[in-house]
Parts: C-alpha cells; sequence; structure tokens
C-alpha cells in the first residue's frame, strides 16, 4: 500500500488560518447561521481556545443574560 504524503507545517498553517478567517468573517456580517454558529464554537472547542472573563466583554454580556441552572433543579424535575 503506497504511503501517503502528508499535508507540511505550511500547507497546515493556511488551511488553519483560512478556516480561522472564515468563521471570523461569518460572525462579523451578523449573518451567521445556528449551524455557523456551532461550526466555529466547535472550531473554538477543537482548538482550545477560550474566552477569559473580563467584565464588560462581549461573553460577560452574553454571560449574563443567559438563565442560571442550577443542576439539583435540573435533576429534581427530571426526576418527578
Amino acid at each position: 500500500m503506497p504511503k501517503q504524503n502528508r499535508a507540511s507545517d505550511d500547507q497546515f498553517n493556511e488551511l488553519h488560518r483560512t478556516i480561522t478567517e472564515h468563521y471570523l468573517s461569518i460572525l462579523k456580517s451578523g449573518e451567521a447561521t445556528v449551524q455557523e454558529l456551532r461550526a466555529a464554537a466547535e472550531w473554538c472547542i477543537k482548538n482550545d481556545i477560550n474566552a477569559p472573563q473580563m467584565t464588560g466583554s462581549p461573553m460577560d454580556n452574553l454571560r449574563s443574560i443567559l438563565p442560571k441552572i442550577d443542576p439539583a433543579d435540573i435533576q429534581q424535575r427530571v426526576m418527578r
């Protein structure tokens, strides 16, 4: 069986940069679909990208409007 040629580091870096720029442009356009948002979030997770908690940042603003979830309350409701 022939050995497959792997992408070079330069090729991988170019692909990584291109995908990242694609997601950034979609997000900045304000017209991202749910699927695109999920894909961009998954891209961040797979690349170990996370947002530090900074007061007043977009992530902080999002966090502040999300409902607070109590795991014990959810467990109690599920067990009913």
